[in-house]
């Protein structure tokens, strides 16, 4: 199916200058990094806009279990032996291997943390991954 007109010009544009404008992106992500957002002259302005945070979830069950809303763990063995396990304990079946674990973290309590500040926020801050932040002109 060909598609419309319009649509092909816009994949004709993207694909002429998609790479001019990753590149900018990455040199005004790195500068708004360092050096904040940049004011135009029609008085927009381009930052780096938050779009929250890549938490370590192991790290963060582990020093602040309350922020923890679920937690899942996978049981790894024959279907006889997870059935037996959960019927009457883990302990109990041996052959039983724990899996991959899982947390769900509250990010409005998690944030409200770091909000907050002192020796909780800077802890908690070692548990971000990364900052997860588009550049976008407001």
């Amino acid at each position: 199916m060909d598609a419309p007109t319009s649509i092909l010009e816009d994949a004709l544009l993207w694909q002429q200058h998609h790479l001019e404008v990753y590149r900018a992106q990455q040199r005004l992500r790195a500068y708004c990094l360092e050096h904040g957002p940049i004011r135009l002259p029609s008085g927009a302005v381009v930052g780096l806009y938050s779009n929250g945070n890549e938490w370590d979830h192991h790290g963060i069950a582990h020093d602040f279990p309350n922020l923890i809303q679920e937690q899942t763990t996978a049981l790894v063995g024959t279907p006889a032996d997870v059935e037996r396990g959960l019927s009457i304990a883990m302990e109990e079946v041996p052959a039983l291997k724990v899996g991959t674990t899982s947390y769900a973290i509250d990010r409005d309590a998690a944030n409200g943390v770091l909000k907050a500040g002192g020796e909780a926020s800077e802890k908690l801050k070692e548990h971000i991954h990364r900052k997860q932040g588009r550049l976008e002109a407001r």
